[in-house]
């Protein structure tokens, strides 16, 4: 009987932090006079990899420090704290800056920022994960996040401006994934 609470309570938390999540990223970013905006993830980011390396971090480095230690054990959690440096470098490193002729795509995973002009771009996709992704006709892909605070302006600018194929389609599935998570 416990373990379906913790299971229901457990769920119950997840569902709930990830409305919250959504819910932070349709706060609406301020345009320049230019008309650009920057698409960043939210404060929320930063917060759940500080906790998650902090929480795993110490597990592990307890279990390695206690005198029946188990490094199995310790090597386990290191995947978790990996997760939670990454959460705080998506939020400290990612973002995209959003123009009317296009955007540019910066993130601790790419070598230099993508820039793409919104004449270049092909196809629009709407990946499971709940990417949008432009491809160009050059064949790189800018794939933008549904966590990214404005990422229904994004949207939005998407569906009016481009008329490529797949762009309509694309924006329904990414609207409808936010939608599903309360976004």
């Amino acid at each position: 009987m416990a373990s379906v609470a913790v299971t229901v309570l457990g769920t119950l938390g997840t569902v709930l932090a990830t409305g919250w999540l959504f819910r932070q990223t349709d706060r609406v970013p301020e345009a320049a006079a230019d008309g650009t905006f920057l698409l960043r993830y939210p404060a929320a980011y930063a917060w759940l990899g500080w906790i998650a390396t902090g929480m795993f971090g110490g597990l592990a480095l307890t279990s390695l420090l206690h005198p029946e230690g188990a490094p199995a054990l310790a090597l386990g959690f290191v995947p978790f704290v990996a997760g939670g440096v990454a959460l705080v470098l998506s939020h400290r490193t990612t973002y995209a800056a959003v123009s009317p002729g296009g955007l540019v795509l910066h993130a601790w995973t790419l070598r230099e920022p993508l820039a793409v002009r919104w004449p270049e771009v092909e196809r629009v996709s709407f990946s499971r994960w709940g990417y949008l992704v432009l491809h160009t006709r050059d064949g790189r892909k800018a794939r933008l996040s549904g966590y990214l605070v404005g990422a229904s302006r994004l949207a939005a600018l998407v569906g009016e401006n481009l008329d490529v194929p797949g762009a309509t389609t694309a924006v329904q599935s990414f609207r409808s994934f936010r939608e599903a998570y309360g976004g």
